[in-house]
């Protein structure tokens, strides 16, 4: 399985209501967490990198970590994403795919409504030509995105006639939509809108997705996910785990250097992180086995209808 897209795993998820994890991943450990965790829960996952994650890399960032997960992912034999986020550039799309990336997302959101409009369809157009899912957004996440603090505000909820026309006008694979979640931690009790979750499902038919998973109550994450979101974006949750985890340990020996010793902690931390999201998601074995059910009609002559 291996290396696959947005399509490939998430109308599953729409049909029998339960989440795909997306989760940002920063280093090698990251990478490996989110993995071994993925096989060990025989769970499908979505391996996530975007701009400030580009830039931190350094030089030909988008490359360099793009090689790093996809040596991990070519070598699981559960169904992996490798999805670039929150790209505001069609040109940055185009060397995210040449990369291997297998999705990517335009983020016209702050751009005005025919402009973002536009481009996500140049997107999904070049998405098309690729055999790579496209995802777009409609409406504004509030919090701290991309190095820019988008205040929180009522007006910036996605409506239903907004994501039906976008869809409509686009035609991309997954649709991000805003119902009051934020990117990073909350600074205020957070109003989750699931009654407009509710009405936006009604009139569009692609898998819907929720930025700013992190911080978010679980009460309210299963409730999203029973009312239409299929995919949930997770980055500052795997921060707080993977840092917490390495203050720990310099806390308890103040000379420590040794990476095998602190590197080996942060792995640890969010991959615990990510276990618990991907069972709150509802993700645990969805891996539908093949290979097991080839083997049974085998022996079966062919005749027996086993369902893949």
């Amino acid at each position: 399985m291996s290396l696959v897209n947005l399509k490939d795993v998430l109308p599953e998820a729409q049909k029998n209501k339960y989440a795909v994890g997306a989760f940002t991943v920063w280093n090698m450990e990251y990478v490996q967490a989110v993995v071994e965790v993925a096989e060990e829960l025989n769970s499908p996952a979505i391996l996530m990198v975007g701009p400030v994650e580009e830039r931190t890399a350094g030089k030909n960032g988008l490359e360099r970590i793009a090689q790093l997960a996809l040596y991990e992912i070519r070598r699981s034999k559960i169904p992996l994403v490798l999805h670039y986020d929150h790209s505001d550039s069609v040109e940055v799309l185009k060397k995210a795919i040449d990369a291997g990336f297998s999705s990517i997302m335009f983020d016209g959101s702050m751009l005005p409504y025919e402009k973002n409009v536009e481009l996500t369809r140049i997107a999904v157009e070049l998405g098309r030509k690729n055999n790579v899912s496209v995802k777009g957004e409609i409406g504004k996440v509030g919090g701290l995105e991309s190095n820019r603090d988008i205040p929180q505000t009522e007006a910036w909820l996605t409506t239903p006639e907004e994501a039906e026309d976008f869809l409509k006008k686009t035609d991309v694979d997954a649709l991000a939509i805003s119902i009051g979640t934020v990117h990073g931690l909350y600074k205020v009790t957070p109003k989750i809108n699931i009654e407009r979750l509710k009405k936006i499902r009604k009139v569009v038919n692609v898998p819907l997705v929720l930025h700013g998973g992190s911080d978010t109550p679980e009460d309210i994450i299963r409730q999203t996910i029973v009312y239409g979101i299929s995919k949930i974006n997770i980055c500052t949750d795997l921060k707080l785990a993977y840092a917490q985890a390495q203050r720990s340990v310099f806390k308890k020996d103040k000379e420590l250097f040794d990476p095998a010793v602190f590197l080996s902690a942060g792995r640890e931390a969010v991959k615990e992180t990510v276990k618990k999201k991907i069972m709150l998601f509802g993700s645990v074995n969805k891996v539908k086995k093949k290979r097991k059910n080839a083997k049974k009609r085998e022996e079966s002559g062919g005749t027996e209808d086993i369902d893949d």
